[in-house]
């Protein structure tokens, strides 16, 4: 099957059926309600900066696709609403850019997007299948990219019928890769989430930035357990439909390695959610799905969802006394909630 033909299913399946299979973690977590707050909320700045970048709040817009023609529409459309927004953008996986150049329209959105931080995207696990470090720089370069998330999905790959399972050795490649692109390289997961250990492990292998994408937003097990034509994957995706650690445990825990900078991904749904994020030791958020049916709709229909998640954010801050986004990351969030299960 083409890499084309999997995205079109993807976004199909994401479109059309109930892909997050697990509660909203946020939800355990509150704040303490500041009735004397000592802030004008018409002086609460929310900027912050990314990629040595202004951006009007810690907002990427997640990876999602790219290289078919419904993608060009999407990211069109994602990119344009970015840009008047002032937020980042990440655009989704190159790898079939790679093999196939006519796919690169669809990719091509920095004449849309001149101002913001805007990044490529590749699976790690495919410098095991043959992409190599001068692929990761024509990647970054062919659309002018500010960096490139290289994205670890071992749990999406086993259960994808076409998956690639190999990773071993990956992490010594990642970083010879580090070492040799003058871009900067992150790293994401895809909805099973980043463990301690491991942001210690890619620390030592030069990464800087950490996108955790815990478990709590789209469900990629079910999702290629959906695509595929054996009964046992589609078992296997709802099996491990529950797996990996929810994003607040993530961010939690893998903020307190020195020299990460984590970017909180995984079923973040509104701008309280992106608060708690930044007070729980992210430094940024990302979202994905929900701009998914905005993109198809116009970029001003994304346009609105941004400048909504904005207004939850500022609200969040003058609820509790901060005035920017450093008060925020400093604010005490209690845990409420039931067992992160």
């Amino acid at each position: 099957m083409s890499i084309a033909k999997r995205k079109k299913d993807h976004l199909n399946i994401c479109l059309n059926q109930s892909v997050e299979k697990n509660r909203n973690f946020f939800d355990d977590y509150e704040f303490e309600h500041v009735a004397l707050p000592e802030v004008d909320f018409n002086d609460i700045d929310t900027s912050t900066i990314f990629l040595s970048k202004n951006i009007s709040f810690p907002l990427l817009i997640s990876s999602m696709t790219g290289g078919m023609k419904q993608a060009s529409r999407i990211n069109k459309n994602l990119a344009l609403a970015s840009e008047k927004k002032k937020i980042a953008l990440a655009l989704g996986s190159e790898r079939v850019l790679l093999e196939k150049d006519r796919s690169l329209s669809s990719f091509q959105v920095r004449r849309f997007a001149k101002s913001i931080p805007l990044l490529g995207n590749l699976g790690a696990v495919n410098l095991n299948y043959g992409v190599t470090i001068a692929d990761i720089r024509k990647a970054i370069d062919l659309i002018e990219a500010d960096g490139l998330f290289l994205h670890l999905n071992p749990l999406q790959e086993v259960v994808q019928e076409e998956g690639n399972t190999n990773f071993k050795q990956i992490l010594p490649k990642i970083q010879k890769a580090v070492a040799a692109c003058q871009k900067p390289l992150l790293i994401k997961e895809t909805g099973a989430g980043i463990s301690q250990s491991v942001t210690r492990q890619l620390k030592k292998a030069g990464i800087k930035w950490i996108d955790v994408s815990g478990k709590g937003g789209c469900t990629w097990s079910y999702i290629e357990g959906e695509r595929g034509n054996k009964k046992s994957l589609r078992r296997l995706g709802n099996i491990f439909s529950s797996w990996g650690i929810p994003t607040p445990e993530a961010i939690s825990e893998c903020s307190k390695v020195s020299g990460i900078k984590i970017i909180a991904g995984g079923g973040l749904r509104s701008g309280l959610d992106i608060a708690k994020a930044i007070a729980l030791g992210a430094e940024m958020a990302t979202i994905g799905l929900p701009f998914l049916e905005k993109s198809l709709v116009s970029s001003l229909a994304v346009e609105n969802l941004i400048k909504q998640y904005q207004l939850e954010l500022k609200v969040a801050m003058f609820c509790v006394g901060a005035k920017n986004i450093k008060e925020l990351a400093q604010k005490e969030i209690f845990y409420h909630g039931q067992d992160n299960s």
